[in-house]
C-alpha cells in the first residue's frame, strides 16, 4: 500500500506548480478579501485533481502495468480512496490555518460556528465529489469517463461560483443553525457515501477487463 500511495504522490508532484498557485491565490482572496468561503474552493479542486489522476493512469497504461505488481485490485482501488482522505485532511488543515490568519489580521471576526462550518463544508466537498464519480470512472471506458468528468467539473465549478457569491446568505442560513445534530448527521452521510463508493469501486474494478 505504501508503494501505491507514493505513486499517487509522485503523480500529484507533476502538477505541484499549478497546485501551489491555486492554493496561494484563493488563500490571498480568502484572507485579505475577508471572504472565508473562498477557501472552500481549495478542497473542491483537490478532490477534482484526485479523480483527474485516473485519466493519467489510463493514458500511461498504469492499470495494465499494475497487474504485474504484487498488489490486488482491491488494494489499487483502496489506495485511491486513501489518497482522497489524505488530501481532504490536508485541505481542511489549509482552510483552518488560513482562517486563523484572516482572524489574526482582523479581516474577519472569530466565530466558532463559522470555523466549524468551514471544516464541515471542506469535508463534504473533498469527499462527496470523488465518491460519486470514481465508481463511474471505474465502470466506463476512457472516453466516457473523461466526458463524465468534464460534465461534473462544469457542474461543480458553476456551483462553487454560486456559493462564493452567496457567502453572506449561507452565513445567515447555515452558520446560525449549525448547532444540534445536523453536523453529526451530515458527517455520517458523508462517511456512508464514501464507504459505499469504495466497496462499489472495488467490485467494479475486480470484474473489469483491462
Amino acid at each position: 500500500m505504501k508503494g501505491l500511495l507514493l505513486k499517487e504522490l509522485f503523480t500529484l508532484r507533476k502538477s505541484w506548480f499549478a497546485f501551489t498557485i491555486l492554493n496561494v491565490a484563493f488563500a490571498i482572496v480568502g484572507i485579505f478579501g475577508g471572504e472565508p468561503g473562498m477557501l472552500l474552493i481549495v478542497p473542491l479542486f483537490m478532490s477534482i485533481w484526485t479523480v483527474s489522476f485516473m485519466n493519467m493512469d489510463e493514458v500511461s497504461k498504469w492499470q495494465q502495468y499494475s497487474l504485474a505488481l504484487p498488489y490486488g485490485r482491491r488494494k489499487i482501488v483502496s489506495s485511491k480512496y486513501l489518497m482522497i482522505l489524505i488530501l481532504n485532511a490536508s485541505s481542511i488543515v489549509f482552510v483552518v490555518f488560513n482562517y486563523f490568519i484572516s482572524v489574526a489580521l482582523g479581516k474577519v471576526d472569530f466565530s466558532v460556528d463559522l470555523l466549524f462550518t468551514l471544516m464541515l463544508l471542506s469535508l463534504i466537498m473533498g469527499i462527496v465529489y470523488p465518491s460519486l464519480l470514481l465508481p463511474l470512472v471505474y465502470k466506463l471506458n476512457t472516453e466516457k469517463g473523461r466526458m463524465v468528468l468534464m460534465i461534473m467539473n462544469g457542474i461543480v465549478g458553476g456551483m462553487s461560483v454560486c456559493f462564493t457569491q452567496t457567502t453572506s446568505i449561507l452565513g445567515d442560513n447555515i452558520f446560525g443553525n449549525i448547532a444540534g445534530f445536523l453536523p453529526f448527521i451530515v458527517v455520517a452521510v458523508v462517511v456512508v457515501v464514501y464507504l459505499l463508493s469504495w466497496q462499489l469501486s472495488i467490485r467494479i474494478y475486480e470484474k473489469r477487463d483491462l
